[in-house]
């Protein structure tokens, strides 16, 4: 029975797929390297990340020489007047021919390069630049962990509820044979109408169980579908191995705990470092800032607009400027200590989350050993269910047993298989809790 039961499974699968050629079918590994390349979120990261590194270079640049270029043109209505402390000259008038008159249109074309030889802002820029990529890869990091952790869980839940509808359908078999003999027995004589009624309730409440079973699955592929970034449109079948899922649940748990390991305390660290870097560019804010500088004009003047640009009068110079901060308002003292206390606000976080950190690892781990006892139980509770439900079943068509003895064991097999299943959804669930919490999900999906 049970090979014909796989045969119509994998008929059905098969009929299916050729039915809708956007089905698409994938294991666990597939799911995971399908959700990091595509997932909404993961790929917001990553875009954050390249903003992150464009705009550090963008900071960096101001190491480069600036070139600017200017041009403008000026027509006069009234001549430029100069004035001297006794007197208000108009170049170009009578008796003061030494002055050359101005022109009543002018042009000027200029050229100016600076080279900043020591800007705080620009080193501020150079000193925290590896610390900002840092921080955006961890946020990466931080999204692909959290990413891997939820499309796990979800996988195996519908691994685990398809397995359970697979022992819901053995289940209704089992109550059509029981329900079969039962009648038999009723037509034979051998006992009332009564056991004949209760199989058919337990045939009936079963079929509606495996109802709800499979109704829940499609809400479960599209979670699933969700955390991926998965076409709604396309169909998702999951393909696994139940002897590679048990391996997949068990787990090393003499493992100790490594807080350095997690991104959020990685994290933390880098902000650390950024919080000292701002406070050493408000400390040393004293230092003047030093750049260099070259400028080339081109003047062109003429009454004659037509023969404006006929002309011209360049001159070029070359210079150093040195700035100087000497008060201001105690504006740097107050933002040197603002920063301070910004790194050690920091330290309480990082210390806090490591705490933290620690209470979830134990939580994880005591989750796990509980659930790794309880399936280890509960696959023991099946073998001795079956041997029970076999051996009451025979009892009861050789006339030794009561129906009601066929109830209690076939209810009994029923709730240890599902008890087994529950454990092992659980048990897969914690041991990812636990890789997280150890810091050591692996997100370098191949």
């Amino acid at each position: 029975m049970k090979f014909f039961a796989c045969l119509l499974f994998v008929g059905t699968v098969c009929a299916v797929n050729a039915q809708n050629p956007d089905t698409v079918v994938m294991d666990m590994s597939s799911c995971l390297r399908y959700a990091v390349r595509h997932q909404p979120g993961i790929r917001a990261s990553l875009l954050n990340q390249r903003i992150v590194d464009y705009n550090i270079r963008g900071a960096l640049s101001d190491w480069l020489p600036q070139v600017n270029g200017n041009a403008g043109i000026e027509h006069y209505f009234q001549p430029t007047q100069t004035f001297f402390p006794d007197s208000l000259i108009t170049p170009g008038t009578s008796g003061y021919t030494t002055f050359p008159a101005t022109p009543v249109n002018v042009s000027t074309l200029s050229l100016g390069v600076t080279q900043n030889i020591y800007n705080r802002d620009v080193m501020l820029a150079a000193r925290t630049s590896k610390y900002y990529r840092r921080y955006a890869g961890e946020s990466v990091d931080s999204a692909r962990i959290d990413l891997v952790v939820d499309v796990s869980k979800a996988y195996y839940a519908i691994y685990t509820s398809e397995l359970q509808l697979s022992i819901l359908l053995e289940d209704i078999q089992r109550l059509e044979r029981n329900l079969k003999d039962t009648y038999n027995q009723y037509q034979s004589g051998i006992v009332d109408k009564t056991d004949y009624k209760q199989a058919t309730i337990q045939l009936n409440n079963a079929r509606v169980q495996y109802k709800q079973a499979l109704a829940a699955i499609p809400a479960k592929y599209a979670y699933l579908k969700q955390l991926m970034g998965f076409p709604t449109d396309s169909t998702l079948k999951l393909q696994s191995d139940s002897a590679a899922m048990v391996a997949e649940a068990m787990l090393d748990t003499a493992q100790q705990l490594d807080v350095n390991k997690r991104v959020e305390v990685q994290s933390l660290e880098t902000l650390k470092n950024l919080s000292m870097a701002q406070y050493d560019y408000q400390r040393l804010g004293w230092l003047p800032s030093l750049s260099a500088f070259y400028d080339y004009n081109v003047n062109y003047g003429n009454n004659t607009f037509s023969k404006l640009y006929s002309a011209n009068f360049p001159n070029s110079y070359i210079g150093l400027t040195l700035g100087i901060p000497i008060f201001q308002g105690f504006k740097r003292i107050y933002a040197m200590h603002a920063a301070k206390l910004g790194a050690e606000l920091v330290d309480l976080r990082l210390e806090d989350t490591k705490r933290v950190i620690n209470t979830q690892f134990a939580q994880a781990m005591a989750a796990y050993k509980g659930d790794l006892a309880n399936w280890t139980t509960a696959q023991e509770n099946i073998g001795l269910s079956k041997e029970v439900y076999n051996t009451v079943t025979l009892q009861y068509r050789e006339g030794i047993k009561t129906y009601l003895d066929v109830i209690t064991a076939e209810t009994d097999l029923r709730a240890s298989e599902i008890t087994g299943l529950d454990a092992l959804f659980a048990l897969l669930s914690d041991k990812m809790d636990v890789l997280k919490a150890l810091g050591t999900v692996n997100t370098n999906i191949n």
